[in-house]
Parts: C-alpha cells; sequence; structure tokens
C-alpha cells in the first residue's frame, strides 16, 4: 500500500466518511471527501484518483449517477478510476445494476474493518 494513492470518499453522513477514512488511515492514503454524488464528479474531474468509494444513496445526485458521469469522462483514465459502492442496498436485487454502470465492486453496510480491507485492498 503505498502513500501516493489519493482516494476520494463519497458519503453523505459525515460518521461514515469517518469511519472509512479511519479504515484507511493504516495505508496512509492521501483522503479526499465529498458529501453528494455531484461534487463526486467534480472532483475525479478536476484530480487523480486512484480509488473512488462511493455511496450509493444519497441527496442531489446519487452514487448510481454519478458513476454513471464519471465513466464517461472525457480524459480516459479518470473515467477508468475504480468505483467501489458502499451500501445498505440489497446486493443481490442491486448488483447487477451497479455492474451495469461500471462500479467495480461494493461493500454492504454495516461492514466491518476485515471486510472493508479485502473488498479495498485489490484496487490500491
Amino acid at each position: 500500500m503505498s502513500a501516493s494513492q489519493r482516494v476520494l470518499v463519497v458519503d453523505d453522513d459525515l460518521l461514515n466518511q469517518e469511519v472509512i477514512s479511519e479504515f484507511l488511515a493504516i495505508g496512509d492514503y492521501t483522503i479526499d471527501l465529498a458529501d453528494d454524488g455531484q461534487q463526486a464528479v467534480e472532483m475525479v474531474e478536476s484530480n487523480d484518483y486512484d480509488l473512488v468509494l462511493m455511496d450509493i444513496m444519497m441527496p442531489h445526485m446519487d452514487g448510481i449517477e454519478a458513476t454513471t458521469k464519471i465513466r464517461v469522462l472525457a480524459d480516459p483514465s479518470k473515467a477508468k478510476t475504480p468505483v467501489i459502492a458502499i451500501t445498505a442496498r440489497n446486493p443481490d436485487t442491486d448488483q447487477a445494476i451497479w455492474f451495469a454502470i461500471g462500479v467495480n465492486d461494493f461493500v454492504g453496510k454495516p461492514f466491518s474493518e476485515e471486510e472493508f480491507i479485502q473488498v479495498v485492498s485489490p484496487y490500491i
């Protein structure tokens, strides 16, 4: 795990942002925070991220719409940034949609640090 890697955490819940940031702190990553999907798209357009951790249910623009917009960005390297969905939604009914729009993987809420690291570590 390299200190030079940059991760964007997108969640409208500050507690979730805190928990995810703490889990990532062990890897000494640069962590940026966004509160909604629109902010996430703008941040991905203007920064280089190694990974985006995207909540699905958010106000203004949800994670599905934000991921869809990221996947069609003009810069191909930004459009290919790995996106992991962080969600309390039922993966049995929704994961086909997530993968179809370009989500690389997902972590279901609530999750343990071990579960989180297991899903995230292949991407960073």
